[in-house]
């Protein structure tokens, strides 16, 4: 079994960086707009696409019209035939703008762990899906689809105490699993294999580094968290949202997905 070293992988993913900085760095800033153009955009457009009335107007058009507002009307039971537009609009916008981001991040990942030149990867070659992209884009969604029930089920009208005790049990349950099969989008792309396959590789893989991958995505957290709390000092809370968020990204990006690269390999 082969011993994962945080240290190793921390080192060689800013080595890479740093020798491929040039090509890097404008890759992350562009995989950082398309993340933030499906989670933002959507509630950007609305207010233009639906202006608000004037007596309206007192409250935040973004607010009133995000997809969560909308959301809650309509399982309220409180709502109009504008507000199903609005809410079935935004949703189809998110919903393309996250399938682009997923395919050109996936494709990314994929250029990163299969490719020994880095220095070719490019903007367009991020856009040449293939079959693999997709299947691995399908299998991460799926994943991820199967956390709502239990939260769903949380939220349910409970005791406050047995929810906070639930979410606490789920928190650590989903913590556990996330980190055992965390590496499954990585043997899809790189052997491509199943997605059933590259789980049980992940799981057979992680078997003994539990606790080093716990750091390594403490680390992945840390080191995000601060450069975006580094821009927001340099620019100020509540102003020019758009660049405290994507700023960071031109070395986040790339280092964190180097960084389980670098994990992956020594596993």
């Amino acid at each position: 079994m082969k011993k994962l070293s945080i240290k190793a992988a921390v080192s060689n993913a800013f080595v890479t960086y740093k020798n491929n900085f040039l090509t890097l760095a404008p890759l992350g800033i562009f995989i950082g707009i398309m993340e933030w153009a499906y989670a933002y955009l959507p509630g950007l457009l609305s207010p233009i696409l639906f202006p608000v009335s004037p007596t309206e107007q007192l409250i935040n058009p973004l607010e009133q019209q995000s997809l969560f507002t909308l959301g809650q009307k309509l399982t309220s039971g409180i709502y109009t035939s504008s507000d199903i537009t609005i809410f079935a609009t935004q949703l189809g916008l998110s919903v393309i703008l996250a399938l682009i981001y997923g395919l050109t991040y996936f494709t990314f990942l994929k250029h990163l762990i299969k490719s020994h030149n880095i220095s070719n990867l490019s903007i367009p070659s991020l856009f040449a899906w293939d079959s693999s992209i997709v299947r691995v884009l399908t299998s991460n969604t799926c994943y991820l689809l199967a956390f709502v029930p239990p939260l769903l089920f949380v939220n349910q009208s409970i005791h406050p105490t047995l929810k906070i005790m639930l979410l606490f049990i789920f928190s650590l349950i989903g913590l556990f699993l996330m980190l055992r099969i965390c590496l499954f989008s990585f043997f899809m792309l790189d052997k491509n294999i199943g997605f059933i396959e590259a789980v049980k590789q992940s799981w057979k893989a992680t078997h003994s580094s539990f606790t080093k991958l716990v750091v390594a995505a403490f680390l992945s957290g840390a080191v995000m968290r601060f450069f975006t709390d580094f821009f927001m000092h340099i620019i100020g809370p509540n102003k020019a949202t758009f660049i405290i968020l994507i700023a960071p990204t031109f070395f986040t990006i790339p280092f964190v997905a180097l960084l389980f690269i670098n994990v992956y390999h020594q596993l």
